[in-house]
């Protein structure tokens, strides 16, 4: 049904509104705090060994699940070098909102599908948006290649998503968060993106 597809709500509404799809959008300083808490399981590890956290996360997963939709370039890159490709990641060439080393870079051609989309820091834009939603009807894994920040991506990713995807992304010093989208973690999102005002 469009409601499992994640397209629509109960009452046939779309998750996201014409003002948010047509502008940029932008983090009210309100919600600062409220974002900086993880939304989902935290499953903690070394910071050096990201493999460690991020097996945990897998392991826990049920066994139906939709699409694995990873949030960053450590987890992005931290799958990878398990073997396992994401359906999509969504990367920066940032972590901790530094540049990466050489190493740590993602090697996009493990994906069959490149996007980019520009995305300033504490913003949401409709070239983020049209990038996901993309990604999502795509057959083909998919990379997001963001210019600017993807740290709020799992708003939109939510809110877009079929119910059932699993949306995976790093807690700096903690480890990895993941989040499975439920019709209540899509109101939460559309809750959130609300109180995002018209840049």
């Amino acid at each position: 049904s469009r409601i499992r597809g994640g397209f629509v709500d109960r009452d046939g509404n779309p998750w996201i509104d014409d003002i948010q799809r047509n502008n940029v959008i932008k983090m009210a300083p309100i919600l600062d705090s409220e974002l900086k808490t993880p939304m989902g399981q935290t499953y903690s590890g070394p910071g050096d060994l990201p493999e460690v956290a991020m097996s945990s996360a897998l392991e826990s997963l049920p066994e139906k699940r939709g699409s694995i939709i990873a949030v960053g370039d450590v987890t992005v890159k931290t799958l990878l070098d398990m073997e396992i490709i994401p359906d999509i990641g969504l990367i920066d060439g940032m972590t901790k909102r530094t540049a990466l080393s050489e190493s740590d870079i993602v090697d996009m051609g493990r994906f069959e599908e490149v996007k980019n989309a520009t995305n300033p820091a504490g913003c949401l834009t409709p070239s983020l948006l049209e990038s996901i939603e993309g990604a999502i009807f795509s057959q083909n894994s998919v990379v997001i290649n963001v210019d600017g920040e993807e740290d709020l991506a799992p708003l939109y990713i939510h809110c877009l998503a079929p119910i059932g995807s699993v949306v995976l992304y790093g807690q700096p010093n903690v480890g990895v968060v993941s989040q499975i989208t439920t019709l209540a973690v899509k109101e939460r999102c559309r809750e959130l993106l609300s109180m995002f005002e018209v840049k």
